[in-house]
């Protein structure tokens, strides 16, 4: 049988019970950002979107062609290269929201940061102009009205010889009202247009497609239903369709019509003085 020590016993002290939650109190799960107080230190969209490529083992050109999606859009992406490396906004919007899905990523929060860091700035609405009332222009008719009757009235009393004193015209009045302020028409330098042909092409039917983009060859085969087909171009792309009645045409955003089923269609759009000219 062991024996105590000798020497004075210091008590433990008793550890202090957790205050219990409240009923309909809920507890929120610890996540990754938990005690992250710099923002600053939270991963950029383009690593976030890096990060889950590398992880699934994926290459640059393999996501390119799985997605449709040009790889110096996707590269662009990854390295949050500025918007004169990418289509216009919306485009943009729509390639990181499809990539996002392809990695399995959640798109909300990227969008989210991407809205705020690139959202065009809204431009206020002038408040309209008040109407000037025609409250004074109704007593200077009645009075003037009048004055003509009366004028009438004693030229007939004087009888058939007398000469009535000429009546003075009475000059009429002019109401000046508020002329309304029109909103301001933007100048094409403050809407932002496209820098180039950008081409979406969605597959109703299969169709043998060949584009060009700049004189370089991005693609010559047949092509499914599926996923929308995403193409850029600074200055031409050249398409044929083996089937143009399969294949819906937006050209940076206007529908183009494709003929008919069967129909081989060859169409090019070049990008002049800041509009899509179609040859």
């Amino acid at each position: 049988m062991s024996s105590l020590p000798e020497g004075p016993i210091t008590p433990i002290p008793p550890s202090r019970p957790q205050p219990a939650a409240s009923p309909g109190t809920v507890v929120a799960p610890r996540t990754a950002l938990d005690g992250v107080h710099d923002r600053s230190e939270l991963p950029s969209i383009g690593s976030q979107l890096k990060r889950a490529r590398e992880g699934q083992g994926l290459t640059l050109i393999e996501a390119a062609e799985e997605t449709r999606i040009h790889r110096n859009f996707l590269q662009a992406l990854e390295t949050d290269g500025p918007l004169d490396d990418l289509p216009v906004y919306p485009y943009t919007r729509f390639f990181l929201q499809d990539y996002a899905r392809y990695l399995r990523l959640d798109p909300i929060p990227l969008l989210r940061g991407f809205d705020a860091a690139h959202a065009p700035p809204v431009v206020p609405k002038l408040p309209r102009p008040a109407v000037r009332p025609l409250g004074k222009l109704v007593p200077r008719l009645l009075l003037l009205a009048s004055a003509a009757v009366l004028l009438v009235i004693f030229a007939r009393s004087l009888g058939p010889g007398a000469k009535a004193p000429p009546a003075s015209s009475p000059r009429p009045s002019v109401l000046r009202t508020a002329s309304p302020v029109s909103s301001p028409t933007p100048s094409p330098s403050d809407v932002t247009l496209p820098r180039g042909v950008t081409a979406v092409l969605d597959l109703t039917a299969p169709s043998w497609i060949s584009a060009t983009e700049d004189g370089r060859v991005v693609f010559t085969k047949t092509f499914l239903p599926g996923a929308p087909l995403r193409l850029f171009a600074h200055q031409r792309l050249d398409l044929v369709l083996g089937n143009g009645g399969g294949v819906r045409l937006r050209i940076n955003g206007k529908l183009i019509p494709t003929g008919s089923p069967g129909a081989v269609v060859r169409v090019s759009f070049l990008w002049r003085n800041g509009r899509v000219v179609i040859q």
